[in-house]
């Protein structure tokens, strides 16, 4: 005959208790790692976000300024095709300042017995 060893009622209670404990400790931890990771994922996503929205803003500016730069090599065609006109002279450009002065940026009308492309520019009023 063999004997069996009983065990006192508190004792299986006591197993399942620790077993709920520890489960609940788990799930907790799961809890909190699975929440941290959700808050990383949308902050990566709100970043990403804003790299995107920026790079919008960025192609919309190049896609303007490449609208622009085609404006002008029409409007360049028009006017050297049937307008035929023309660039102006390096001696007939001036450079108008905010308080009204002009200076010359072109080259100096050439002086008697000087090529105009080997005197530089200087400052007329």
């Amino acid at each position: 005959m063999s004997r069996q060893i009983e065990r006192a009622p508190w004792y299986e209670s006591m197993t399942l208790a620790i077993v709920a404990m520890v489960a609940a400790a788990a799930a907790a931890v799961a809890f909190a790692y699975t929440k941290h990771e959700s808050r990383k994922h949308f902050m990566e996503l709100q970043k990403l976000s804003r790299e995107r929205d920026a790079l919008n803003v960025e192609w919309s500016q190049l896609q303007l300024e490449q609208g622009t730069h085609a404006a002008h090599s029409e409007i360049e065609k028009k006017a050297k095709g049937p307008l035929a006109l023309k660039s102006p002279e390096a001696g007939d450009v001036f450079l108008i300042g905010d308080d009204g002065d002009y200076r010359f940026v072109g080259l100096e009308p050439a002086a008697e017995g000087t090529s105009a492309a080997a005197t530089p520019a200087g400052d007329a009023q």
